[in-house]
């Protein structure tokens, strides 16, 4: 049934980790939507080998690398970029080591260039190019790490270890073209990242004498990439789940069982969440796996291991699995229920992927109590019969009560010290909870990714070279009727705002604002540019005037006129040269008929967002100057700020408010959960107190071990929950069932551990050792998720056989309940 879904209806969209309801995840979609760009936009660092990018040898190589992109395959992917300076038009890239080339040139006479050059004639060069007002921006691509030497001559002569240089690309033609020249079976976006990196290989022709780096060029390729690497680490974790199954049954026949019961459950699980649409997304391909492995392993071990411990007590076969499904029965739908409403507790989030989590991981659960906790113990059943009806002995090997005794001694031991126990638990409870308050929200590329991979040092780069003169951008989203000269005002008084705010880029010259004002820069250009005026005012009939020489049209009238033509036209400096074409305006400033008016963004650099504290700090000073700026101006009827650090921001909120808000749920609905099965308070509160201990004790040993909680490890609190309550549920039930049995207590919980503990402490060996084997692994992420996974299952089990033993002796009243003891006596007989 699974099995046609599975192959026939995988998902081709990805799950998005952004909440849906956060006004800056709207506001960044909205702009996206709004402001579409046909400009691809590849950033590459490229370092010297010999210290200084400013040598004659640097420059020369970087220009060659220039150009073999520009005589490539690739060149018809290329953005034809328009010098309004020099009027020429430069195929994907006009670098410093262009300016040099074509300065060289013709101060020459064509008869010097960058590959005859001196050093000392390429400096002298630089020196003059950022003399020029036009090009003294070039200065912006040096290093932070950059120096200069003033001549007697005043000449100055710069050094600089590395160089940023943006390729400008039309992103439909890659998407559209690409891979037909690469002939590669490239799909949707990720042909962008794969073209990027084909620039990278490029350049990296010169890496004698270059060292290249990519700028955030391939982010989802590198997960695909190291992802997959990730999958051997998985396959040897289920390897070795195997063998300690294999050496706690000591049979073949239930490992392989066990084995083929979790590959069905992986089977019913891609299926299932294939046909009903679930997307993409890392959880949901990588942690609800995992999860499969820790709980239906569990419910295999307790089925199969009280199916033998009847056996052992001399029952048939068919007789043995009656009594083992009726015992232990009860506690594994409750089990089941109780994870099951741990983990669909998650769908209250507004966060798409973990809400599929929720979905799939819930589904996940009932296929394992099918499979492993059903149909895996009638399997085992039947072979014993088979080997039975064979040879009419059944000889079964177990050291399990020797274990039992052990477990049980250890147990009554912690039992008897139970004042100092649980005190010794509610001070590291009290702990744990101050460290998981203090716990940060954080996910950076660093955390997902190995920190030896390309990507990763290319980030390093970028602190390393750009610093603060560049950072995440901060977008500013403003509308209304900009023909009004006040909302114009109100953009420059932001402007005048964002020169007093210490988080915002600045140019590492004179220390001025690094921002990015299309609107005000398009009607600058318009108001100084004699061709356009002439142009504008052939067309409309109304003369554009700047009397006062501030850069905006003298009346409203103009204004309106202005922006027609030039989201129609575009912005001319002659007959045959257009700097800014149509698109180009529309991808920062358009007019929106349906809601008859206009729409613009302002953009600008914050540096230091990797750390949230910077991006909270930042989003609280911007959106102050938006207010100071915007607020009381009626012809702005919106206004707000977003960005990628912004948004990633609401996501780790979403994330956060998530996790508490689905514990308390899963927490309240399992107690009430535990009533209806248990029909005792006592005994609910009693099993739920320890898993709630593991929470605690868990996220503040993130805290001390300098964990963050991000999308993945979000998750391991209701995986906690899910696999706390498993152990516990099956302590609680045994003991009750031996209490009955022998109303001696102490008696009780050592019966209790030395059967029911040894189940637990299979599964526990089983699961936490086989997750510690993602501790090797590459991405940090996945190594992160299983140290704690296996920290988490070894806490479960801690205090299913240590507190709550303690806390079971402690509230269970002593009373010698003889009615009950010969109602399980008969039914026993």
């Amino acid at each position: 049934l699974f099995l046609f879904p599975l192959f026939l209806m995988q998902p081709t969209e990805t799950a998005s980790d952004n909440p849906t309801d956060n006004n800056t995840v709207i506001w960044y979609e909205e702009v996206k939507e709004t402001f579409p760009s046909d400009i691809y936009s590849l950033i590459f660092i490229f370092e010297a080998e010999n210290g200084d990018m400013l040598t004659q040898e640097s420059l020369y190589a970087l220009w060659q690398a220039e150009e073999d992109l520009r005589n490539n395959a690739m060149s018809p992917m290329l953005y034809d970029n328009v010098n309004s300076n020099t009027e020429t038009v430069n195929k994907g890239i006009y670098s410093l080591a262009d300016a040099v080339n074509e300065l060289l040139v013709m101060q020459s006479a064509n008869t010097i260039d960058l590959s005859s050059a001196t050093d000392l004639q390429v400096k002298e060069a630089v020196f003059y190019i950022l003399s020029n007002p036009d090009t003294a921006g070039f200065q912006q691509t040096f290093s932070i790490k950059s120096t200069y030497e003033d001549t007697d001559d005043g000449i100055r002569l710069w050094d600089s270890p590395a160089l940023t240089i943006i390729v400008s690309t039309v992103k439909e033609n890659i998407i559209n073209d690409y891979p037909s020249i690469t002939r590669e079976d490239y799909s949707g976006k990720i042909v962008l990242e794969h073209f990027g990196r084909d620039v990278l290989e490029l350049f990296r022709g010169q890496q004698d004498i270059l060292q290249v780096w990519g700028i955030n060029i391939d982010l989802q390729l590198e997960i695909k990439d190291q992802g997959s690497i990730n999958i051997p680490m998985l396959i040897a974790a289920i390897v070795i789940i195997m063998l300690i199954v294999a050496v706690f049954f000591r049979s073949f026949i239930i490992t392989l069982i066990c084995g083929g019961g979790l590959l069905m459950v992986l089977v019913w699980l891609m299926g299932f969440s294939n046909l009903i649409g679930i997307k993409n997304s890392t959880i949901v391909d990588l942690v609800v796996p995992i999860v499969v492995l820790v709980l239906g392993i569990d419910y295999a071990i307790h089925s199969i291991y009280r199916y033998r411990e009847e056996r052992r007590k001399g029952y048939p076969p068919e007789q043995a699995l009656g009594n083992s499904t009726r015992r232990v029965g009860n506690a594994l739908v409750t089990a089941m229920l109780t994870t099951i409403v741990a983990f669909i507790a998650n769908a209250i989030s507004n966060i798409e992927s973990i809400v599929d989590f929720a979905v799939a991981s819930s589904f996940a659960i009932f296929a394992t109590y099918v499979i492993l906790g059903l149909f895996a113990p009638t399997l085992v059943m039947w072979t014993d019969l088979k080997k039975e009806e064979k040879s009419g002995v059944f000889y079964l090997k177990s050291g399990a009560a020797k274990r039992g005794m052990l477990l049980g001694r250890l147990v009554t031991f912690f039992t008897e010290k139970y004042r100092l126990v649980l005190s010794i638990a509610l001070v590291l409870t009290i702990a744990g909870i101050v460290g998981w308050a203090n716990l940060e929200t954080k996910l950076e590329a660093k955390d997902a990714l190995s920190p030896d991979c390309d990507f990763v040092v290319g980030l390093d780069k970028v602190t390393e070279h750009i610093g603060t003169q560049a950072g995440e951008v901060a977008i500013f989203y403003i509308r209304g009727d900009f023909t009004e000269y006040e909302s114009l005002q109100a953009m420059k008084n932001l402007i005048a705002e964002l020169n007093d705010n210490k988080y915002v880029a600045r140019l590492s010259g004179d220390g001025s604002l690094n921002a990015n004002t299309p609107l005000l820069s398009f009607l600058d250009v318009v108001v100084k540019s004699d061709y356009m005026k002439h142009m504008i005012g052939m067309e409309s009939g109304i003369t554009i005037t700047d009397d006062d020489n501030n850069g905006i049209p003298d009346t409203s009238e103009q204004l309106s006129v202005i922006y027609s033509y030039i989201i129609e036209n575009g912005i001319s400096i002659s007959e045959t040269m257009i700097i800014q074409t149509p698109e180009d305006i529309r991808e920062t400033f358009i007019y929106d008929n349906s809601e008859q008016e206009y729409a613009t963004i302002i953009s600008i650099g914050v540096p230091g967002t990797v750390e949230q504290a910077v991006v909270k700090e930042s989003a609280a000073e911007l959106n102050l100057d938006l207010d100071t700026s915007m607020k009381d101006v009626e012809s702005i009827s919106f206004y707000g700020l977003t960005g990628d650090a912004y948004v990633r921001d609401a996501q780790f909120s979403a994330i956060t408010d998530s996790m508490s808000n689905s514990f308390m749920i899963a927490i309240a609905a399992c107690i009430v959960l535990l009533l209806i099965i248990f029909r005792s308070l006592r005994y609910s509160l009693i099993t739920l107190i320890p898993v709630i201990l593991v929470v605690c004790w868990l996220y503040g040993s993130m805290y001390i071990l300098g964990y963050e909680i991000n999308l993945m490890t979000a998750t391991i609190a209701s995986i906690s929950v899910g696999v706390g309550i498993d152990y516990c549920i099956h302590f609680t039930e045994r003991f009750r069932q031996e209490f009955l049995r022998l109303p001696d207590k102490k008696k009780a919980l050592s019966n209790t551990a030395g059967n029911t503990g040894i189940a637990l402490l299979g599964s526990c060996l089983s699961t936490a050792t086989g997750f510690a084997v993602l501790a090797f692994a590459p991405m940090p992420m996945f190594s992160t998720f299983g140290i704690l996974t296996a920290i988490m299952i070894a806490m479960s089990f801690m205090v299913a056989v240590v507190i709550l033993p303690c806390l079971l002796y402690l509230f269970t009243p002593q009373e010698n309940n003889t009615k009950s003891q010969s109602q399980v006596e008969d039914k026993e007989k």
